[in-house]
């Protein structure tokens, strides 16, 4: 993955369920995910077709996991 590319918000969101999370809730154009015993949840403008690069991988790096973790999850799904 290089350094500006993006990921499909429908892939993005598939692997946070495979991992666990849990959507809880939407704010306008936000939605916020997380599961128990995470200290900040994962937060991404669900409008958009593709989750921008910055913040796929904030997003990832809240999580605890690597772009190597998302895109192995996305391929066995």
């Amino acid at each position: 993955m290089g350094a500006n590319e993006s990921v499909k918000t429908k892939d993005f969101r598939k692997v946070l369920i495979a991992w666990g999370l849990e959507k809880k809730n939407s704010e306008g154009s936000h939605e916020s995910w997380s599961k128990k015993g995470m200290l900040r949840p994962v937060i991404f403008q669900s409008t958009l077709k593709e989750v921008p690069s910055h913040i796929f991988k904030n997003n990832l790096k809240t999580m605890g996991k690597s772009v190597k973790q998302f895109f192995d999850t996305l391929n066995n799904l």
